[in-house]
């Protein structure tokens, strides 16, 4: 099988095609680094063998991984272009030491440049007393290797000093959310992309949609028309995904309505109809839509959490479901849960 043959995103599923989904990836994704990162469905025919499908897609994700540690700034790994293979990366300085690539493996302790220097120092001491026309050259190597050896010892040094700032780094306060997720809120983007999904997240009855005011204004403007820059195919996709969405809204809030979809303003009141969509944001800077969106959020998420042990202890009864990068940044930099709405169906074993 080809590893291409996993690269799919979720547009091309059909009705003989089925998610790939890893098992470690469920049971990890409430911990850091991966709580916050995006997660991307690959589908593939159901006729493949699951097992055989999933070690596909841990292969693919060994090889960004390895392709990401290529391009970091304290370069890890390297690609060999010739023999098609990823290979620890070895500091020119070290193959200039007679240290060749295999033969680095983790942090080593470097041997103490004190007695060597202080050899140096008794050959140069040694030299000037038989000095020569020709041992004023020997005198002038020694010179040299002892500004080499100076310079290697400061680049130990601040190679101690960047680890000691790392060590020190794991003792800063750590964050950890218990979600019970009662309030989703949806940004504008859920509702013309992944109607579908908000549908069945609805029909559970488990949770109680939210749609902030100014998600509505945004679908009924995308509704008449969308940007003209952008190309006719997908101005005419977003404009039929935010009436599909508008005639799902009206209708849910048609008496009698439903119990758990509701109407809220940026300061968390709440309406059961859309008869009033206009809100005012008087003493309030927003830059954008994105901001009011987050506001609605915040009203679930005002409690500054429990320190113990170093690690700050949130609660929360809220999710902000959003395919937007921009919009997840703000929202974990503010302290409110976000995810994207087919991750979130995974989690929560929503078909």
């Amino acid at each position: 099988m080809n590893v291409k043959d996993f690269e799919k995103s979720s547009n091309q599923k059909n009705e003989d095609w089925e998610p790939v989904t890893l098992p470690e990836d469920a049971t990890l994704a409430g911990f850091e680094p991966l709580l916050n990162m995006p997660q991307e469905v690959f589908y593939l025919p159901k006729k493949i063998d699951k097992e055989l499908a999933r070690n596909g897609f841990r292969f693919l994700k060994f090889i960004y991984t390895a392709d990401f540690l290529c391009g970091i700034k304290l370069q890890v790994m390297e690609y060999d272009v010739r023999d098609k293979t990823f290979k620890l990366h070895v500091d020119d300085k070290y193959k200039e030491n007679g240290i060749e690539d295999g033969q680095v493996n983790g942090i080593q302790k470097q041997p103490s440049l004190s007695q060597e220097e202080d050899g140096v120092c008794g050959e140069n001491s040694e030299t000037s007393k038989v000095v020569t026309g020709s041992g004023s050259s020997e005198i002038e190597k020694l010179k040299s290797r002892k500004e080499e050896l100076t310079r290697k010892k400061a680049d130990q040094e601040r190679h101690q000093q960047e680890v000691q700032a790392v060590l020190s780094d794991t003792n800063a306060i750590r964050k950890r959310f218990e979600i019970h997720p009662d309030y989703i809120i949806a940004d504008t983007n859920c509702f013309i992309d992944h109607l579908e999904g908000i549908k069945k997240l609805v029909a559970t009855d488990h949770f109680r949609l939210q749609v902030p005011l100014v998600v509505v204004n945004e679908l009924d403007g995308l509704s008449k028309g969308c940007d003209v820059m952008r190309d006719d195919q997908h101005n005419s996709k977003v404009v039929i995904g935010a009436k599909a969405a508008l005639e799902f809204l009206s209708k849910i809030f048609t008496p009698p309505c439903h119990p758990k979809v509701m109407c809220v303003t940026a300061q968390g009141n709440v309406l059961k109809t859309l008869q009033f969509t206009s809100e005012s944001y008087f003493g309030q800077n927003r830059d954008c839509n994105d901001d009011i969106i987050l506001d609605c959020c915040k009203t679930h998420c005002r409690d500054d959490g429990i320190i113990k042990d170093n690690v700050q202890h949130f609660v929360r009864n809220a999710i902000l479901l959003t395919d937007d990068r921009a919009l997840r940044v703000k929202a974990v930099n503010s302290d409110v849960p976000t995810r994207d709405i087919q991750k979130f169906l995974l989690l929560m074993r929503i078909s």
